[in-house]
């Protein structure tokens, strides 16, 4: 989609933005008060990007924010329905992917210091989601699908997006990608486990590193900010249970090594911003005091595991947590 195209369909949907800001505002209001599980005296810090949709209703932006324990309403980017935010390394940046009247989508970033707005998928799939910053901004993977293939088991494709440049490429079959440190490298799940690529690899191929069978589309990854620790969720593993893997990760030469494991159903994760926690979104905690989809947080040092927030009154199926920020 053009960026002149956007503009036509920006004007034409200035009155659906209207009725969802009325609904936002509804929403934030209305919410109910008791959505943090969190012990006194926690020493959690940041915030949490979040992607939730009430039952029944549109996906929209939210933030959990670990000092008052407070979920609220985060502002779009554009007039539609933006989702799966995240936030450059260096903090200039956002890119979330945009679904528009048509059911059509799009990754967008925005500079948050000048305002730009860029389109930066350019393929003509019309389902795409989950944009990820490279650690240096120059890039941005994210997944797509066709309308058709939907019901496929390893129906996702991975793309890579420059984000200042109107350069995209098609790396594999896939889902969850996840640049390595200097850029070089995209991690990313097949149906037979975790598989890399490389960029200067003119031939573009894929190359399995950790088998694991199951569906990738119930599998996640998420990488520590400094490239040093490895999560991998797998919603159906251990016979239905679920399965959390934590690796630790080196690069040159590419070596995983499992250092805790939880039985979780958990979906997505994103890493503390030192690194020492873990949280994801899980459909259920037996351990909880309330039960339903919420998000846990994993403490790698000990092992522990502490509800923080009660996603009940949210949707599982249209729910994604997306980054663990700093402030």
């Amino acid at each position: 989609m053009s960026e002149h195209m956007y503009r036509k369909i920006l004007i034409g949907g200035i009155l659906s933005f209207v009725c969802v800001v009325v609904l936002g505002v509804f929403l934030l209001v209305s919410h109910p008060s008791q959505t943090s599980l969190l012990p006194a005296g926690h020493d959690f810090t940041g915030s949490l990007n979040l992607t939730l949709a009430e039952k029944g209703g549109r996906p929209h932006l939210y933030r959990f924010d670990f000092s008052d324990g407070k979920l609220s309403l985060e502002k779009n980017i554009t007039p539609f329905t933006d989702i799966t935010k995240r936030t450059s390394q260096d903090g200039g940046k956002i890119a979330v992917a945009t679904a528009y009247e048509s059911g059509a989508m799009t990754i967008n970033t925005l500079n948050l210091a000048t305002g730009e707005f860029t389109i930066v998928s350019h393929n003509e799939l019309p389902y795409k989601r989950e944009p990820s910053w490279s650690p240096t901004g120059a890039y941005v993977a994210y997944t797509a699908i066709d309308k058709n293939e939907v019901q496929n088991l390893e129906s996702w494709g991975v793309f890579v997006a420059g984000a200042d440049t109107e350069k995209e490429w098609y790396v594999s079959r896939g889902v969850s990608p996840t640049f390595s440190p200097d850029d070089s490298a995209l991690l990313y799940l097949k149906n037979d486990g975790l598989h890399v690529s490389y960029r200067d690899d003119t031939q573009k191929s894929s190359k399995l590193v950790w088998p694991m069978k199951g569906m990738a589309d119930d599998m996640k990854l998420a990488l520590s900010p400094d490239g040093s620790r490895l999560a991998w969720s797998n919603r159906l593993g251990k016979g239905g249970l679920g399965d959390l893997v934590i690796f630790s990760i080196s690069w040159e030469p590419l070596f995983l090594k499992p250092i805790w494991e939880y039985e979780l159903q958990a979906t997505h994760m994103a890493f503390s911003p030192d690194g020492e926690h873990v949280a994801a979104f899980v459909s259920d905690y037996p351990l909880s005091p309330v039960s339903g989809p919420q998000i846990v947080i994993g403490t790698l040092e000990t092992g522990e595991i502490t509800p923080a927030v009660s996603l009940s009154t949210f949707s599982p199926s249209y729910s994604w947590l997306t980054q663990w920020n700093s402030k």
